[in-house]
């Protein structure tokens, strides 16, 4: 049977690999859970849940079990701490599960704030949120249903959070329009040294040579970390090379002093148009891309439309291109 008075979002995993951790092979499930509020598809509260295993015996006879990580909070009306979106796991080398998110109107696609909480003791209970974002340094898209200017596709902040533990070290990123008027919708990045107590200034992901904010929009980034190396990774969607701001091309970024100064490079080899690649509006391109690394390659993963038929039957593929880190 189906519950028509929930629905379930934007399911992410993690998993604790550390031996030496007392919840060592546990995995862990964040997703929001939107309670509706009769037959006009909006949300009462939509808070931060978690689904872990419990890792006794072999796979195949672990069992599931579910807790909150944001408390419900009936008649909120789709505002306040009980709107989330955006949550994002990860287990550092202590065995603690690390949680960034946002919070996010229930019922439109504003970004108010990030916060940050951790649990110790397997996803049992969690910290007090602590804030992420500074004052004067983050803004939301200015379009609450996440349409950048002039474009017809929604292009949220998709934020993404990493661990390095070669220093300790939590990095999170994501779509920012501080600087907007200057230069448009760039990619920020915070770090914490302290396990998410506290949290650094923004600094910028995708640069000029320079150094300054890339020009024009870029939107949708993901992080990695070389564990071996603590060299951090990301890619992103970039419109710098196009005047008119339109197409979309790939870029990687990489840091090696963690997550403070960046370096880029395109490594898509052909622009798209994101108007042509759904269907005949234009409208959707995803919310996410995707990358990894291991041993000497860099594996970034993005969603393409060079290869669409246009409207009215616009589409997009999977691409990636593997780099060599030697």
């Amino acid at each position: 049977s189906i519950d028509g008075s929930v629905f379930y979002d934007k399911e992410l995993l993690a998993v604790d690999n550390n031996p030496l951790s007392p919840n060592y092979g546990r995995l862990y499930v964040t997703f929001i859970k939107f309670h509706m509020t009769g037959a006009s598809g909006r949300s009462d509260y939509c808070p931060i849940q978690l689904a872990t295993t419990n890792p006794s015996g072999t796979p195949n006879t672990w069992t599931w079990s579910g807790t909150s990580v944001v408390p419900d909070d009936p008649g909120a009306k789709g505002v306040g701490a009980s709107a989330n979106q955006w949550a994002m796991p990860v287990v550092d080398e202590t065995g603690a599960l690390d949680v960034a998110y946002a919070l996010e109107d229930c019922n439109t696609g504003l970004d108010r704030a990030f916060f940050f909480t951790r649990s110790t003791n397997g996803g049992s209970t969690f910290s007090a949120p602590v804030r992420i974002d500074k004052p004067g340094q983050f803004a939301d898209n200015p379009n609450i249903q996440d349409r950048l200017p002039n474009k017809k596709a929604r292009m949220p902040i998709s934020p993404s959070l990493a661990f390095d533990p070669t220093e300790d070290l939590l990095l999170f990123a994501y779509q920012n329009n501080i600087d907007r008027q200057r230069s448009g919708a760039d990619i920020s990045i915070q770090t914490s040294d302290d396990f998410g107590a506290t949290w650094s200034d923004t600094s910028n992901v995708a640069v000029t040579p320079a150094g300054d904010a890339a020009p024009s929009d870029q939107f949708f980034p993901w992080l990695a970390v070389d564990g071996s190396t603590g060299d951090v990774f990301a890619v992103w969607f970039d419109q710098r090379n196009d005047p008119t701001n339109d197409l979309i091309e790939t870029f990687v970024g990489e840091s090696t002093d963690g997550g403070q100064t960046w370096t880029n490079v395109r490594v898509s080899d052909e622009a798209w148009d994101p108007d042509d690649a759904f269907f005949n509006c234009g409208c959707f391109i995803g919310d996410y891309n995707g990358i990894a690394v291991g041993g000497s390659l860099l594996y970034p993963v993005w969603t393409d439309g060079r290869t669409s038929a246009g409207k009215p039957l616009g589409q997009t593929d999977i691409f990636t291109d593997v780099m060599s880190l030697t």
